[in-house]
């Protein structure tokens, strides 16, 4: 009986599915790319055809990940019938509890991918996402200055700023998360945080204080549970 031959698209999505349930279930550490290849039954060549290493399916996932993200966060850009700012709280909240409903797997993904041998990964994802999200926050910019509420004669270089300072504020939360130590301090030190990312924001847009609000305190607190 000749063997079914699959579709590379469709052979390298069912690699990176099998990947994403077996780190779910053991996490990224403990699982190797044997049992990847163990359980999907295909070759070691071919899984190595498709990625040159675990973590170079690791950065396959993320860029899958953010794309997920995008999908669901795009429509709220779209939409007509929401302000600037209500567009921003909606976008990032979007994301917030995307995450959130993947936090165990993504904690089990924080530590190796703080590590200091991947900082050109993460610098590589980094630049991925920051391709897709920028335009989308130019365009809330602009948006936001016709109603008057945002005031910036450079609203793509004021898109890139809010990014990299909401990069900045998700790595700043995520060592929060890794060493999750006394809850109610932490807590505390990050509202702190959150407080001042959301001031810096508000700034670069000359927004009204208080009109921008990316993270929510009670998504953070699901983190410590």
């Amino acid at each position: 009986m000749s063997k079914t031959v699959k579709d590379a698209g469709v052979r390298r999505n069912e690699i990176l599915e099998t990947a994403q349930a077996l780190f779910y279930s053991k996490g990224f550490a403990r699982t190797s790319v044997q049992e990847i290849i163990d359980t999907i039954g295909i070759a070691k060549g071919t899984f190595y055809y498709y990625f040159g290493s675990k973590t170079d399916l690791l950065c396959a996932l993320v860029e899958r990940m953010m794309a997920q993200i995008l999908q669901e966060t795009s429509p709220i850009i779209a939409n007509p019938d929401l302000s600037a700012p209500e567009k921003f709280d909606h976008f990032f909240a979007a994301i917030s509890n995307w995450k959130t409903e993947r936090k165990d797997f993504l904690l089990s993904l924080l530590e190796v991918w703080n590590r200091d041998d991947n900082i050109l990964l993460r610098q590589k994802v980094n630049a991925a996402t920051a391709k897709s999200v920028e335009p989308l926050l130019s365009a809330v910019i602009r948006q936001g200055i016709g109603e008057g509420v945002f005031h910036t004669a450079y609203p793509d270089d004021a898109a890139r700023m809010i990014f990299v300072l909401s990069q900045d504020l998700s790595e700043t939360l995520a060592e929060f998360f890794l060493r999750v130590n006394d809850g109610g301090k932490d807590l505390a030190k990050i509202a702190e945080k959150v407080a001042a990312y959301h001031q810096a924001m508000e700034r670069i847009l000359d927004a009204p204080p208080n009109s921008l609000h990316i993270v929510d305190m009670a998504v953070v607190r699901a983190w410590f549970e």
